[in-house]
C-alpha cells in the first residue's frame, strides 16, 4: 500500500506546483502561453527609413503584441518641376490595430513655432508639458507619443509659391511599459531615419540639416 500511495502522491505535488506557476503568472499578468512578436529589418516599411537603430527603436516603444504588421498607407510622386506634392505614410500594426504610423507631407514653409504648435496641438491636452525641442531639420519636437521635424526641402523659385518645407512625424498610439525616456529617444530614432528617407524620396534640393551620425 505504501508504494501505491507513494505513485500517487509524486504526480499530485507536479499538479499543484504547476496550478501555483500558472496562478502566479496570471496574477503578474504574464501570459505564459503566447510569445511576443518578432520585428525583422527586412519586415520594416521603406518608409521608415534604413538606419541601423530602427529595429530596437520599434521594440523600445511597441507594446508586446503576437504579431505585427507594416505598410505603406499613401506615396505621391517625386517633386519635380511638372509636380510641386508629395506624401508618403506608413503604419504598424498589432492584432488588428494601428499601433503606430508615420507621416510626411510637403508644405509651404512656416516659422518653426507655429509649424510646432500646430503639430502637437491634438496631443497636448491629453499629454501637457511632455515636449522637448530637438536639434534637427529646421527643428524637431518628441514627446512619449509623437515625434516631428520641419524638414528644408524645395527652394524658393523650383515651384510656385516660394520655399517649402516637409513636415515629417511618427506618433504611437498605444505605448509600451517602458519609460517616457526610452520612449522619446526611441520616436526621435525613428522620426530621424523616416526624415532621412523623405528628404531623398522627394528629390529635395535644399540641405535636410539633419544630423551626420545617421
Amino acid at each position: 500500500m505504501r508504494i501505491k500511495n507513494k505513485k500517487y502522491f509524486i504526480p499530485a505535488i507536479i499538479v499543484i506546483a504547476g496550478g501555483l506557476a500558472v496562478g502566479t503568472a496570471r496574477l503578474l499578468e504574464v501570459p505564459p502561453f503566447e510569445q511576443v512578436g518578432t520585428i525583422d529589418a527586412s519586415d520594416i516599411c521603406e518608409g521608415l527609413g534604413s538606419s541601423d537603430s530602427r529595429v530596437q527603436a520599434l521594440k523600445n516603444v511597441l507594446p508586446e503584441q503576437t504579431e505585427y504588421s507594416f505598410g505603406s498607407l499613401y506615396s505621391e510622386a517625386r517633386i519635380d518641376q511638372s509636380d510641386s506634392s508629395y506624401t508618403s505614410r506608413c503604419s504598424v500594426r498589432g492584432e488588428g490595430s494601428v499601433l503606430l504610423y508615420t507621416n510626411a507631407e510637403l508644405m509651404r514653409d512656416e516659422p518653426v513655432d507655429s509649424w510646432a504648435s500646430s503639430t502637437i496641438a491634438d496631443r497636448q491636452a491629453d499629454y501637457p508639458g511632455d515636449f522637448d525641442d530637438f536639434a534637427a531639420g529646421k527643428g524637431g519636437v518628441v514627446s512619449s507619443h509623437r515625434a516631428a521635424i520641419l524638414l528644408p526641402c524645395v527652394s524658393a523659385g523650383r515651384i510656385p509659391g516660394g520655399e517649402y518645407s516637409i513636415s515629417v512625424s511618427v506618433t504611437l498610439n498605444q505605448q509600451s511599459e517602458n519609460s517616457v525616456t526610452t520612449a522619446k529617444e526611441a520616436l526621435k530614432d525613428l522620426v530621424l531615419s523616416t526624415a532621412e528617407f523623405v528628404h531623398k524620396d522627394a528629390r529635395c534640393d535644399l540641405p535636410s540639416r539633419l544630423p551626420e551620425s545617421l
